[in-house]
């Protein structure tokens, strides 16, 4: 029980200084002093690996322990081309060596943090922490503004942004005004606290009598993403809250724009600004993927590209792992452990959770495992995508470079020159359970880009050379198509090709307007959800339909990101139209989606649906009143009986 002196001293220390006497703030602490001590912001229940991520931050690898030794090579394990390598997440696989070149640089934190998070991870919190530890240390100069060169008067700026103004209040801003509002250390100092900004003193300015004070040292504002507020402010400190879902809708500036608005408020600040953006994150596009990236990156010599950016990458329950071991794990070396912790905030196993994974697979990945997801707007479930791949009754399925006479085969060819990459397909049906419902295996798949010839363009005589090879390699092909892009030439000396060997294979166009490419695509994902469609390890056919997005009126590949192609998906589509035109009833053969320059030769299984459709002509004219005309055959019969 604390003794009456004592209780008396600090209610003493919770009393704000009179005006005009000094306020001295003394040595600035370690980072979890400063947050776990009653003097500072007394919040001394952190979970473990919470405070292993603020020592990440504050480049503070004097204070790493052993836990904290261990799961940063956990979750830095095997991450060299990135944090989804595997399944795996967490931070940078070459974290200690970024650690030290920004010591070196004389830092004293990451510039930038990109924390992509699942739901109530905690990147909120961390960062309000974090943020709260960066001001105090401004404070701790005595005059900021001095310190930093700026007039006396003009406020440093630390600015929270949101797509909109009651998003940027009610989320980040409130809980970095509740930590700063709450924290003992910080109570001298609060000079207001307005709907959407609270404003500090300096201890310079404490030290002046209340009517000679100017405008109080630091603001913290919340703001919405309009350009006009981005501009005309120093602010060492930027928050960009949720920036991965920040985009262009009126007023409000995308995280582009924003971004690179709020850059030149910082330049002035040095190795002393701080970025943080906490975000679930989205689609591999934006300037938030780009940024987070850019934490990854590596020169030719493996040292880190960008050392002064830090990317994180957890699950929404990670950070609170191995919360019931609480008493066991000291917050620094020989240092004091947490406060008593009951419970993780969020863990894997919460009901609420496992019926999200039930439900909606995707929005588990992202929202929940902090996936990113491939596209805004994926047409395709990632899961259905990857089960292509699979062993299907025992069948490992490779490239085959030649067929067999007992399968039949249908191929296409989607060319191009200098953007796209040229890519050619072969695949066969197998009839199990529905035959108009056939599995469709891939045999062979190739594409090339252009920066593969030394000219920079695809050389479509080499394309047409292989081709030829294929048509030999696959004898029984039944159908080989190309789009419309500089394919005319190329199909009628293909055509000669065949017909000069005996082949009876259909070589032709296929150029589907937009309408019918969309039933396409749709004919094609129900195969796939079916899994009906077997591929071999092909990475950027996976990669095609992963990013494939659903813009309405068709289904088309993104125009930013890692992926740019659907040459590879163009093919599938076009194979299966054609199998599931060969495989219905034979009136459909001649659907709107029959081929074009279909002439000679023709193939023995048209032929037999010329000779069923012949008979059923046979059978079926005749009288006006649609009675079949007797032939002699049968006038024989009946006079037989």
């Amino acid at each position: 029980m604390r003794s009456p002196e004592a209780r008396l001293q600090r209610i003493e220390k919770s009393i704000p200084p009179p005006s005009g006497s000094p306020v001295i703030i003394g040595k600035v602490p370690n980072v979890i002093d400063f947050v776990t001590l009653p003097e500072f912001l007394g919040r001394p229940r952190i979970y473990p690996g919470q405070a292993t991520v603020l020592k990440v931050i504050f480049l503070a690898d004097e204070l790493f322990t052993d836990f904290d030794h261990s799961r940063l090579a956990a979750w830095g394990a095997g991450q060299i081309g990135g944090l989804e390598v595997n399944g795996q997440y967490g931070v940078p696989s070459d974290l200690h060596e970024r650690i030290a070149v920004n010591k070196a640089a004389g830092r004293h934190w990451f510039r930038e943090v990109a924390f992509a998070g699942g739901r109530r991870g905690g990147k909120g919190y961390i960062g309000s922490l974090a943020v709260a530890y960066i001001i105090w240390q401004y404070l701790a100069t005595g005059d900021p503004q001095e310190h930093f060169g700026i007039a006396p008067g003009r406020p440093l700026t630390v600015s929270t942004w949101a797509q909109s103004k009651d998003q940027a209040r009610d989320v980040f801003w409130r809980d970095l005004v509740a930590v700063i509002q709450e924290a003992f250390c910080f109570r001298p100092f609060v000079a207001e606290k307005r709907a959407d900004r609270m404003l500090l003193w300096s201890p310079a300015q404490l030290a002046q009598p209340l009517a000679s004070r100017s405008s109080p040292a630091i603001e913290i504002v919340a703001r919405e993403s309009t350009e006009s507020a981005a501009r005309g402010y120093a602010s060492p400190v930027q928050v960009h809250d949720e920036v991965a879902h920040a985009v262009a809708t009126g007023s409000a500036r995308s995280a582009e724009d924003i971004h690179e608005a709020t850059s030149p408020a910082q330049a002035q600040f040095g190795s002393e600004a701080f970025t943080y953006m906490p975000s679930s994150p989205r689609e591999q596009t934006g300037r938030f993927f780009e940024i987070h990236q850019l934490g990854l990156a590596r020169n030719a010599d493996g040292s880190p590209a960008h050392p002064e950016i830090l990317s994180l990458q957890f699950p929404s329950w990670e950070l609170y792992e191995d919360w019931e071991r609480w008493e066991e794990i000291p917050l620094y070396p020989r240092g004091q452990v947490s406060a008593p912790i009951r419970r993780a905030v969020i863990s894997e196993s919460d009901p609420d959770v496992q019926r999200v994974r039930l439900i909606n697979p995707e929005t588990f990945r992202v929202e929940f495992l902090a996936n990113w997801a491939e596209t805004q707007i994926p047409f395709l479930d990632r899961v259905v995508v990857m089960a292509i791949r699979d062993v299907y009754e025992g069948r490992h399925l490779e490239i085959r470079l030649s067929g067999e006479r007992k399968h039949r085969y249908f191929g296409h060819g989607d060319l191009s020159l200098t953007i796209d990459n040229t890519a050619l397909m072969i695949v066969h049906p197998e009839v199990f359970d529905d035959p108009g419902r056939p599995h469709i295996f891939i045999d062979y798949a190739e594409h090339w880009s252009p920066s593969d010839f030394h000219s920079g363009h695809i050389d479509l005589t080499t394309i047409e050379t292989i081709t030829k090879q294929r048509l030999h390699d696959f004898s029984s092909i039944e159908r080989l198509t190309f789009d419309s892009y500089q394919s005319a030439g190329m199909i009628d000396r293909l055509k000669e090709y065949a017909q000069g060997r005996g082949m009876h294979t259909h070589i032709g166009e296929f150029s589907p307007n937009r309408q019918k490419a969309r039933e396409i695509a749709e004919t094609t994902k129900v195969a796939l959800y079916e899994r009906r469609i077997h591929a071999p390890d092909y990475p950027l056919l996976v990669d095609e339909l992963l990013y494939l997005q659903d813009l309405g009126d068709r289904v088309d590949h993104p125009s930013t990101g890692p992926v740019i192609t659907n040459d590879l998906v163009t093919c599938l589509f076009a194979v299966v139209a054609a199998i599931t035109e060969a495989t219905q009833d034979p009136g459909a053969r001649f659907s709107s989606l029959t081929l074009r320059s279909m002439r000679w030769p023709i193939t023995a299984s048209d032929q037999r649906v010329f000779d069923t459709l012949g008979g059923g002509s046979r059978g079926r004219l005749g009288s006006e009143g649609g009675q079949r005309r007797e032939t002699p055959r049968d006038q024989r019969r009946r006079r037989l009986r």
